[in-house]
């Protein structure tokens, strides 16, 4: 299995033990509900507190676990991965591009082409990008590392927040592995182009979701970094 498959197996199995623990909890104060009021009903209520609450902290400490563990194997996958350093075509091109005092969607694009093979090098066009205040979306096949590690950062934060029920984009049991890293990694959905720019519909970034997945699995093809 997976790092990213035994997450989102680890973010459901969480979810549907504490909402079984919590039907049980309702279900012995419904029960109870006749006696409410009376030394029985509270001595009930305090039993299940306690019988809730214990089932709830060993869920939380089981999950706890698997996701330390995880979490710790990506950050290896990726601090294990093959450093791609660019050509010296791809580092003439970047300085190039440093050099101009305009630049379009149109030269970026096909700069991101010739550069795809080198995450170093396509974060160095993003920065020139944002320079130029243009927003281009590219499929760029490979991830750099500084962006894996901060989506690795992000799914720790969040599945702590989850554990301590702190946060709402981690309320709802994710359908899918996709879009669990989707939300739980904060990967960025497909953006479509609509006139001169691009739009969120909330559609899954597939190919971003499986280079990013490749990468922290340790799987990713032979060449790339």
């Amino acid at each position: 299995m997976t790092q990213t498959e035994r997450y989102y197996f680890t973010v459901k199995a969480f979810k549907d033990a504490t909402g079984e623990i919590e039907s049980e909890y309702s279900r012995v104060l419904a029960d109870a509900e006749k006696f409410k009021g009376s030394e029985a009903y509270r001595e009930i209520k305090a039993k299940a507190d306690e019988t809730r609450a214990a089932a709830l902290a060993a869920e939380r400490k089981t999950a706890h676990k698997a996701f330390s563990e995880i979490i710790s194997t990506m950050r290896a996958n990726v601090a294990n991965r093959k450093t791609t350093l660019p050509t010296p075509e791809q580092a003439a091109l970047i300085t190039i591009l440093k050099a101009r005092t305009a630049l379009t969607r149109a030269d970026i694009l096909e700069a991101a082409n010739a550069l795809k093979s080198c995450p170093a090098a396509v974060a160095a066009l993003s920065d020139i990008a944002k320079e130029h205040k243009l927003t281009v979306h590219v499929d760029t096949g490979t991830l750099p590392a500084s962006y894996l590690t901060a989506r690795i950062d992000s799914l720790e934060y969040n599945a702590s927040a989850m554990l301590d029920g702190q946060s709402i984009i981690t309320n709802r049991v994710p359908e899918s592995e996709g879009e669990c890293m989707t939300r739980f990694a904060s990967l960025g959905y497909e953006l479509e182009l609509v006139g001169d720019g691009y739009v969120n519909r909330g559609k899954l970034n597939e190919p971003l979701i499986a280079n990013f997945s490749s990468a922290v699995n340790g799987t990713e093809a032979e060449g790339e970094a």
